[in-house]
């Protein structure tokens, strides 16, 4: 009998058991399932929006996320979904803003556009967005961010592809905000006004910021910005930009402003106003450089195509080829000023071809060249010289290798041997003090290149 109990004891634990366990497995698969996180905080400095997925990167601008908010990364985002024919019917990411072209007269013809524009913060975090494919070949304002006049901050897009018709950069299309330590690796193309970090930057600031990968458009096509109206400080391209007018290794149209420290390298061909470093330049360009090839039709330069604006402390290392005012630092320089600078490598054309500008032109002020120099290849039919091509300006204390150039003639400067090149007193009135180095067995170089940090080799 005792036995009997104890069988029956044993029997109902077990199916006691049994069933507490079954209602467990049935608990656990009823329970939802929890939610991928997208997007959490406020939006204020303290506690901004953090992003952690391409979800929460969409809702920007949305109810709830305004387009003045502080946002940040939480994590790094692939962004491959972008590039499916199921994503927004093949056009890919949509621009975080709006460009509108439409306007409203608020006085006098001064016209108030009705873009959608982020003014706010958006700090990378030191995370990148990668594989990001931006497909709107029909419209102007196209690129992570659409319009944009606020913060972009530690930020990292790569292997992006990024395609649209005006104003078109991996970075943003259209904007005058501030960009800092950020950059883009991957392709940009559109028809003007394109960059691979910025197709139109108005009175903004880029600073310590890259593009590497290629660059194409038609007009004002730049390795970094396209068209640039402000500040561009201590950054750099590596690319390969092609376009037709208006096309440089950094930047394509350089309308006012400083571009300092920074630099280029790579392949830059165009057709008119093509240099390595900037197209056409009507700002001040210091302490730059550019490394490469240089490929034109008219006006093209190892580092300035046209140049109506200020060259100093800058160099170019580059062969160089066109037709008409072509020159190993500047194609042409028209009523500006070169100083301090210097070119080497080749320089193939046919008119107005120098090693250091093609046309030095005074019109409505002196354009001038002083403390500069050239060691380049120099080859061309008419008005060709060591130095210069044409001048009607003013060129001081500046020299040319006459072995190196193989030209015994230049329209303003003074030719001299290589052994006489390496020797510091031959540079009249230079300061190797404070500007210049020289060590008996090279050429002259600027101090500013020693202990740089930049890109490439």
């Amino acid at each position: 009998m005792k036995r009997l109990i104890s069988i029956l004891l044993i029997l109902s634990t077990i199916f006691l058991i049994g069933c507490k366990e079954e209602n467990t497995v049935e608990h656990i698969a009823n329970e939802p399932k929890r939610e991928e996180v997208h997007i959490t905080g406020v939006g204020i400095d303290i506690n901004p929006f953090v992003i952690y997925t391409l979800e929460g990167l969409e809702k920007i601008g949305e109810e709830g996320y305004p387009l003045d908010a502080h946002y940040k990364l939480g994590n790094n985002i692939d962004a491959s979904i972008t590039k499916s024919n199921d994503y927004n019917n093949g056009k890919g990411f949509r621009g975080i803003g709006e460009y509108i072209d439409e306007y409203e007269i608020i006085f006098n013809d001064i016209r108030r556009y009705k873009h959608k524009i982020f003014s706010g913060v958006f700090d990378g975090n030191g995370y990148e967005i990668r594989n990001l494919y931006i497909n709107r070949d029909s419209e102007e304002g196209v690129g992570l961010f659409s319009v944009f006049t606020g913060t972009i901050k530690n930020l990292g897009l790569v292997d992006i592809e990024v395609k649209g018709k005006n104003k078109v950069g991996g970075l943003f299309g259209y904007g005058g905000g501030i960009v800092k330590n950020s950059y883009i690796k991957g392709k940009v193309e559109g028809i003007e006004n394109v960059g691979g970090l910025a197709g139109y930057s108005h009175r903004g600031e880029i600073e310590a910021s890259y593009f590497e990968g290629s660059v194409k458009g038609e007009d004002t096509v730049g390795g970094l910005v396209g068209y640039h109206n402000g500040q561009l400080i201590n950054s750099y391209s590596e690319v390969d930009v092609k376009g037709e007018y208006r096309v440089g290794g950094l930047v394509g149209f350089h309308f006012l402003g400083d571009i300092e420290g920074s630099s280029s390298r790579g392949l830059v061909e165009g057709d008119i106003f093509v240099g390595g470093l900037v197209g056409r330049s009507n700002g001040d360009t210091t302490n730059t450089y550019f490394k490469g090839n240089v490929n034109g039709t008219e006006e093209v330069g190892g580092l300035v195509g046209g140049n109506t604006g200020a060259i100093s402390k800058s160099y170019a290392q580059s062969d160089v080829k066109g037709n008409e005012r072509i020159g190993g630092l500047a194609g042409s320089n028209i009523n500006s000023s070169i100083e301090k600078s210097y070119s080497q490598g080749t320089v193939k054309g046919i008119n107005f071809i120098g090693g250091l500008v093609g046309e030095n032109f005074s019109g409505v002020s002196k354009a001038r060249i002083k403390n500069s120099y050239s060691q380049s290849n120099v080859e061309g039919e008419e008005a060709v010289g060591g130095l210069v091509g044409y001048n009607n300006g003013l060129v001081e204390f500046s020299y040319w290798e006459i072995n190196t150039s193989k030209q015994s003639e230049s329209s303003g400067g003074i030719g001299k041997l290589t052994s006489e090149m390496y020797k510091g007193s031959t540079y009249e009135g230079w300061d190797f003090d404070e500007i210049w180095t020289i060590d008996g067995e090279g050429y002259p170089q600027l101090r500013f290149l020693k202990g740089r940090i930049e890109g490439g080799n």
